[in-house]
């Protein structure tokens, strides 16, 4: 087994609710969203883990809805990139907008093989 030297990098989750920031409504099926996101990040090659939540968010005018959210999760990627994903999937999605956080985590790499 080998693993790499272990080191501190950052780790963004970008939380993308697919209700429409207008009608409220999810317009599409969800696969069809996480198509789009994983076309977007192969486009600007971002590595990413995708997952499905379900949540709730309040709107700006009040409204609050229960939706269908996408967590894309980037670990050591700079912040320019995660910007400019968060932006343009709000743009695509049609949303109020996207929640960005952010935390650091210790990553290595490990291989093996059957011999």
């Amino acid at each position: 087994m080998e693993i790499s030297e272990k080191r501190t990098v950052d780790r963004y989750h970008v939380y993308v609710g697919l209700s429409h920031g207008a009608t409220f409504e999810q317009k599409f099926d969800t696969e069809k969203y996480i198509s789009l996101v994983e076309y977007t990040c192969k486009n600007n090659n971002i590595a990413y883990t995708l997952d499905t939540k379900r949540g709730g968010y309040q709107h700006t005018n009040g409204k609050y809805v229960n939706e269908n959210s996408l967590d894309v999760m980037m670990i050591d990627a700079p912040l320019s990139v995660v910007e400019l994903l968060s932006s343009e999937l709000c743009a695509m999605l049609g949303q109020e907008c996207v929640m960005v956080t952010h935390d650091t985590t210790e990553m290595f790499y490990l291989s093996d093989s059957i011999e």
